[in-house]
């Protein structure tokens, strides 16, 4: 059976709301959740509710595009660290794009130009509130 060629978005960057969603040629597939903590505790439950409402499996995932932000520390944070460790275990590219909207640049939909690294890098809306070392 041939490989499906489906495209994972995840949007974390929003600071109460969140979604995944599949494109393929003729699929377009979304969860969202509400979630003001613990991301990371939701997420991979989404992403198998996602995977399990479009009939897919993991591998047949061709393409990651993800929202690094600016948003929330702790979505945006788990959001591009999921997109990265499925590229990287999948051994496909991950892409950073601004919303929905990048998605079509991604499916070739569009004349803009982006540029496909094998990570995404995230953006945080205001810096970490992390305690300083004690000396």
């Amino acid at each position: 059976m041939p490989k499906k060629f489906l495209i994972l978005f995840i949007d974390t960057s929003g600071f109460e709301r969140a979604r995944v969603m599949l494109l393929g040629r003729d699929l377009k597939v979304s969860v969202d959740f509400n979630v003001r903590q613990n991301w990371s505790e939701q997420i991979f439950p989404c992403l198998a509710r996602l995977l399990a409402k479009a009939g897919a499996k993991l591998s047949d995932i061709s393409r990651i595009c993800v929202v690094p932000g600016p948003g929330s520390f702790s979505g945006t944070r788990t959001g591009v660290a999921v997109a990265n460790a499925l590229g990287l275990a999948l051994g496909i590219s991950v892409q950073a794009v601004g919303g929905e909207a990048g998605i079509g640049v991604s499916r070739g939909r569009s004349g803009i130009k982006s540029k496909v690294r094998t990570y995404a890098t995230p953006v945080y809306s205001t810096p970490p509130h992390i305690t300083k070392p004690k000396t």
